[in-house]
């Protein structure tokens, strides 16, 4: 009996030494699961952290290059640098009212389409080399050809007010509603100048044919001319002639 106790209690001390050496390497890995764990996170909070500065600096530099797009009237490249700071799912919204006030800056102004498709004459959107679109001074007539026909129309009423055909060349003066442009059909061009508000018109006979340019000086005192005497000077390189007429004495 005394033999058995001392065996028993032999046994009960080997099991209660065994199972806390096995508590104690428990203990252990959970500390070392734990302090991988901590130290995971710590690496995850930094990176975030670098995410996070990396944003706000690339934020910067872009709401810097938007203001620049927007003074050079690049729209496109402004709407698309702000794209770029939408958050995505997940990510903290770093934009603030810079950011709204600068989107606001790329919005376009009101406007309303008054004539769209090709329901009117043709070959008005760039087609070819001849196409032209132009506003006047006072911003309420538009002017669009394509060196076939041309029509300028009021932007109040939205009424056509002028149908040229073989109009070459049509410009608007800087200061009021003139407009000048070519006619070809004759032997040697003729340039007219219309006065849209008082509906008069002067015509200049020139000796020259291929008028391929024209042009009011700053003050609208004279109308530049470029002429080529022949049509093959356009692909031979040869030189122009330019010519400035008086738009009131027609000298």
């Amino acid at each position: 009996m005394v033999a058995s106790l001392v065996l028993g209690l032999a046994i009960s001390t080997r099991m209660w030494f065994g199972e806390r050496q096995s508590r104690q390497h428990a203990v252990a890995a959970e500390a070392k699961a734990e302090a991988e764990k901590a130290a995971e996170v710590q690496l995850r909070k930094e990176a975030q952290a670098q995410e996070l500065l990396a944003r706000r600096t690339a934020y910067s530099a872009d709401m810097n290059l938007v203001q620049q797009a927007l003074a050079v009237n690049d729209l496109g490249r402004a709407v698309s640098l702000l794209n770029r700071h939408r958050p995505k799912p997940g990510q903290s919204d770093l934009r603030g009212w810079e950011w709204r006030y600068l989107w606001n800056q790329t919005r376009g102004d009101d406007h309303e389409v008054f004539l769209a498709g090709a329901n009117d004459s043709p070959a008005f959107v760039g087609v070819n080399d001849n196409s032209y679109i132009s506003i006047s001074a006072d911003g309420r007539l538009l002017l669009r050809g394509d060196g076939v026909q041309t029509v300028v129309t009021d932007l109040i009423s939205r009424r056509t007010v002028l149908r040229l055909t073989n109009a070459w060349n049509p410009v608007f003066a800087h200061h009021s509603a003139r407009l000048a442009f070519v006619d070809p059909t004759s032997a040697n061009d003729v340039i007219t100048l219309l006065d849209m508000a008082a509906k008069k018109e002067r015509r200049f006979q020139t000796s020259w044919q291929n008028a391929e340019w024209l042009g009011f000086t700053p003050d609208d005192r004279r109308l530049l001319i470029v002429f080529s005497s022949e049509v093959e000077n356009r692909t031979n390189g040869l030189p122009f002639s330019l010519t400035a007429w008086d738009t009131e004495t027609g000298r």
